[in-house]
C-alpha cells in the first residue's frame, strides 16, 4: 500500500495537481487545519450531552495525516472522473464539497447540500465515497510513515513555492512496476543514507544486517537488536519485512520481525553487480538533481543520461562477443552427439552454458535498468549525436557518409532528449538508403539571429530519386508513405522531434544532388555555446 500512496502522490505532482495557486486551501496544512477546525466547532456548538461526547469520538480519526491522504485520494478520483476545468475558483470548489459530503457522509456535518445535482453531482458524490474509503484503509496502515516526506527526503518530488514537481528519480519510479519500483526505491535510500539512524533511508550496512537476520524478537521498550524500527515501518509495507505483534501471559508485548524472501533477495542484491549499476544510477540521478538545484539549471551533461548510453554500449559489445559463442556451443551438441562428446562432457557443457546464459541475461538487465534514468532533457553534444547516428546506418550504405560542420559546431549543444535526436536524425539517414541514395552527405552549420539568439542548422540530403514538389509537405504526415512497403511513421516521429520536442522546424527541397534535401533548424539555447 506504500507503494500505490506514493505512486499517487507523485502522479498528482505529474500532472500539476499538487500546487497552491490551484488549490490553496486544501494543499496548504496550516489552512487545511483551520478550516476544518472551523467546521467541526460550528458543528459543535449545537451538540449538548450525549451527542457532544459522540461528536468528539467521531472526529479522532480526522488528523492530519488522514486529512492530507483524503485530500490526495479526492484529487485523484476528481482528476480521472474528468470533473476538473481547469479554472482554480471552480476546482477548488468542486473539491470543497466533495471533502464537505464525506463530513456529511460520516455525520460530522448534518444539515449541507454537500454537492449540486445532475451527472456532475452524482458522479462527484461517487469519487467522494470511493476516496474515502480508499483514505480510510490508508491511513490504518500509513499511520506515521509519511508519503509526502518520504517523497521530499528522496527527491522523487520537490515543493517549491507551494507547487510540488517532479523530478527525475520520480520519473524512474513512476516508470516501474511491482519489485522494479521496489527496488529502484531501495536503491535511492542505500545510495543517500545518513548513516544507519537515518528515519527515511536504510543504509548499506542495514540491508546486509537484514539479509542476514532472517527473525529476532525484541520486547516492548527495548532496543532493537537488529536494523529495524518503527521509522522503517514502510519495509513491512513494502513486503520486506513481516512484523508479529505477541502478547505474553503478563500482558507484556514484543515483535517477531522476519525479513520476506522478497527481502532478501532484493536487500542481498544491493551489493551484487546488477544492484551496483542500479545504485550508480540512483547516485548519478540524484548528482543531476544536486547540480539543478544549486544552479538553477540542469548539469550540462547529465551524469544519469551518460550513464545510461555507457551501460547500454558495454552490454552490446557484452551480447555481440556472447551470443556466437552460445550458438557455437549449441552448434557443438549437435555435431558431437553422435560421438558421444555431448554425454562425456555433459557437466562442463552445462557449466560453460549456465554461465553465458547467466552473463547475457546480467548484461540485458542492467541496460534495461540503467536506462530508465536516461530518457530526459539534457545538454547534449551536437556533433557527436551526428557521428553517432551515422554509425548507427553506414553498415547500410554503399559509400561513407559525408560528413562536414562549420568551424565551432564542436562546442554546440542543444537541449532535449539525445537518444531521440539520434533516432531522428537515424530516420533520415536510412531513408535516404531506403529510397536508392547511393551518397549520403551531412553539413552542419551555426547561425546567429541577432540578438534573438543563435540556431543550428543541419542538412541531411541524398542523391536519390528525389521527392516531388506535392508531396514535401505531406511525407512529414503520421502514416502517409509513397514508398512501396514504408509504414509512414519514420518521418512524422523525425518531426515531432525536431518541432516539439526541440522546437525547432524542419522542411524538405530538392538536392543539388538531384536527390532530396531535409533542412533542420534548431534553436541553441543559451547555454549552448562553450
Amino acid at each position: 500500500m506504500f507503494v500505490e500512496a506514493l505512486r499517487r502522490h507523485l502522479e498528482l505532482a505529474r500532472r500539476g495537481l499538487l500546487t497552491l495557486r490551484r488549490f490553496p486551501t486544501w494543499l496548504d496544512p496550516e489552512r487545511r487545519e483551520a478550516w476544518f477546525l472551523a467546521i467541526f466547532e460550528a458543528e459543535e456548538a449545537s451538540l449538548a450531552g450525549r451527542e457532544a461526547r459522540w461528536f468528539e469520538d467521531a472526529l479522532r480519526p480526522w488528523d492530519g495525516e488522514f486529512k492530507e491522504l483524503l485530500v490526495e485520494c479526492l484529487l485523484t478520483g476528481l482528476a480521472d472522473a474528468a470533473l476538473f476545468v481547469g479554472e482554480p475558483d471552480k476546482d477548488e470548489l468542486l473539491l470543497e464539497r466533495a471533502v464537505l459530503s464525506v463530513l456529511l457522509r460520516h455525520q460530522i456535518v448534518k444539515r449541507w447540500d454537500a454537492l449540486s445535482g445532475g451527472i456532475r453531482g452524482r458522479r462527484s458524490a461517487e469519487v467522494a465515497q470511493e476516496a474515502d474509503a480508499r483514505a480510510r484503509a490508508e491511513h490504518t496502515d500509513l499511520r506515521g510513515v509519511g508519503v509526502s516526506r518520504y517523497a521530499d527526503e528522496l527527491q522523487l518530488a520537490r515543493t517549491v513555492r507551494g507547487e510540488v514537481k517532479l523530478l527525475a528519480a520520480g520519473e524512474v519510479f513512476l516508470g516501474l512496476r511491482g519489485r522494479e519500483a521496489v527496488r529502484w526505491l531501495l536503491a535511492l535510500e542505500v545510495s543517500s543514507a545518513l548513516g544507519d539512524h537515518d528515519r527515511w533511508r536504510v543504509s548499506m550496512s542495514r540491508a546486509k544486517a537484514l539479509t542476514e537476520s532472517l527473525v529476532e524478537f525484541f520486547e516492548d521498550g527495548a532496543p532493537a537488536p537488529w536494523p529495524w524500527d518503527f521509522f522503517t515501518r514502510r519495509l513491512e509495507l513494502e513486503g520486506l519485512v513481516e512484523v508479529e505483534e505477541r502478547r505474553d501471559e503478563h500482558g507484556v508485548f514484543d515483535w517477531r520481525c522476519r525479513v520476506t524472501p522478497l527481502g532478501v533477495e532484493l536487500f542481498g542484491e544491493l551489493d551484487q553487480p546488477s544492484g551496483e549499476a542500479l545504485r550508480s544510477l540512483a547516485r548519478a540521478t540524484l548528482a543531476d538533481e544536486a547540480h539543478e538545484a544549486l544552479h538553477g539549471r540542469p548539469p550540462a551533461v547529465s551524469e544519469a543520461a551518460e550513464l545510461g548510453r555507457h551501460t547500454r554500449m558495454v552490454a552490446h559489445e557484452l551480447r555481440n562477443i556472447l551470443v556466437p559463442v552460445q550458438l557455437s556451443l549449441k552448434q557443438l551438441r549437435r555435431l558431437g552427439g553422435s560421438e558421444g562428446f555431448v554425454a562425456d562432457n555433459a557437466e562442463t557443457l552445462s557449466v560453460i552454458s549456465g554461465g553465458l546464459e547467466r552473463a547475457l541475461r546480467f548484461a540485458t538487465e542492467t541496460a534495461r535498468m540503467t536506462s530508465h534514468g536516461s530518457s530526459r532533457d539534457e545538454l547534449f553534444a551536437v556533433e557527436a549525436a551526428l557521428r553517432d547516428a551515422i554509425a548507427g546506418v553506414q553498415s547500410a550504405l554503399r559509400h561513407p557518409v559525408e560528413f562536414e560542420a562549420a568551424a565551432g559546431v564542436e562546442r554546440v549543444y542543444l537541449r532535449g532528449r539525445r537518444d531521440r535526436f539520434v533516432l531522428a536524425v537515424l530516420n533520415l539517414l536510412r531513408n535516404a538508403s531506403q529510397v536508392g541514395g547511393a551518397e549520403v552527405r551531412i553539413l552542419v552549420q551555426a547561425e546567429m539571429l541577432g540578438r534573438s539568439g543563435a540556431r543550428l542548422v543541419v542538412l541531411v540530403e541524398d542523391d536519390g530519386p528525389g521527392v516531388p514538389a506535392d508531396q514535401r509537405a505531406a511525407i512529414f504526415a503520421d502514416g502517409v508513405s509513397f514508398r512501396a512497403g514504408g509504414s509512414g511513421h519514420g518521418l512524422a516521429l523525425v518531426r515531432e522531434v525536431i518541432e516539439v520536442e526541440l522546437r525547432g522546424s524542419i522542411h524538405c527541397e530538392p538536392s543539388p544532388r538531384g536527390g532530396a534535401r531535409f533542412v533542420l533548424r534548431l534553436p541553441i539555447p543559451l547555454e549552448g555555446v562553450t
